[in-house]
């Protein structure tokens, strides 16, 4: 197993990148409260955006509506995930989420 500090700067990129993505995952497909108590300090922001999208019936341009207030502040949360997280070696056999 190999730290974020251990990966290559490759290796760190695509991490961060997952990490995005399945933050963007966690904001499409979650309902408010779920938004609230993952994301309270982009609440706010994210409802926000999800009102505009259905105000100008443009609901394709929600996650463009959410970059354009918290595009930082997900990057952030992508990199801290990415910091926290063990990578796996491809010999490495990985039991997840057991608990």
């Amino acid at each position: 197993m190999k730290t974020y500090k251990q990966l290559t700067k490759d290796q760190k990129t695509k991490a961060i990148d997952r990490c995005t993505v399945e933050i963007w995952k966690c904001i499409t497909e979650a309902d408010e409260s779920y938004i609230s108590s993952v994301f309270p300090d982009l609440k706010d922001r994210i409802i926000e955006a999800g009102k505009r999208a259905e105000a100008n019936q443009t609901p394709w341009f929600f996650l463009e509506y959410v970059l354009d207030t918290c595009a930082e502040d997900i990057r952030a949360l992508a990199l801290n995930d990415a910091k926290q997280t063990l990578y796996s070696e491809s010999n490495e056999r990985v039991i997840a989420n057991i608990a």
